[in-house]
């Protein structure tokens, strides 16, 4: 079930997420938008500083989701309507220590799950 409530076929979903993960993979080839990512980050409040994905990408990081849709070729509407057909995203490093290591370099790999069985997923670099 997507985060719009739309039944959507499992391959369908898989291959929205891997688009999705592709822009943002493009996007953070940008210095600035990894620094905006590391920010958000940081402030999070929630356990693992775990980022609610469209409300980054609707508020403070629409600058991101503007980046993505430069690299697809895509409005950001059109973007946001693939987000209401996949699983509702979070933005997170699951490894404790990459969270603490990582300074916004360009050294990150984007990666989708969309059944956690709990296997680091690989992933598109950046």
């Amino acid at each position: 079930m997507s985060a719009a409530g739309i039944l959507v076929p499992e391959h369908e979903m898989q291959a929205h997420m891997q688009s999705v993960a592709r822009a943002v993979a493009v996007a953070l080839q940008d210095d600035g938008m990894r620094q905006l990512v590391l920010d958000e980050i940081q402030r999070s409040p929630y356990q693992e500083q775990k980022l609610h994905f469209r409300s980054l990408l609707t508020g403070r990081g629409a600058v991101l989701l503007d980046r993505m849709a430069t690299a697809t070729a895509r409005s950001p509407q059109s973007i946001l309507a693939v987000l209401d057909s996949i699983i509702d995203l979070e933005f997170y490093m699951p490894v404790p220590a990459h969270r603490a290591l990582w300074q916004g370099g360009p050294d990150v790999l984007v990666a989708t799950v969309l059944h956690d069985d709990g296997t680091i997923p690989t992933g598109i670099q950046s």
